[in-house]
């Protein structure tokens, strides 16, 4: 599957996911998708590794906040 990761990267093309792990961190591995982010082709199932604040997207929400809990 294709997903757009703009939300997070401002990257307005969209990458190609797979089910293998592809670098040993997380961000930058071809298997992980991210709340917020948009699948544009294809399809997948995932596993929910983070919630809420723990979240990429809600690390970045509490740094804009001032709130580095």
């Amino acid at each position: 599957m294709k997903v757009d990761n703009s939300p997070l990267t401002g990257e307005a093309i969209p990458l190609l996911r797979s089910d293998q792990c592809t670098n040993p961190d997380f961000m930058e591995s071809a298997n992980m998708a991210f709340f917020g982010t948009v699948v544009t082709e294809g399809r997948g199932k995932g596993i929910v590794l983070k919630t809420g604040s723990k979240t990429v997207l809600g690390e970045i929400a509490l740094e804009v906040a001032g709130d580095k809990k």
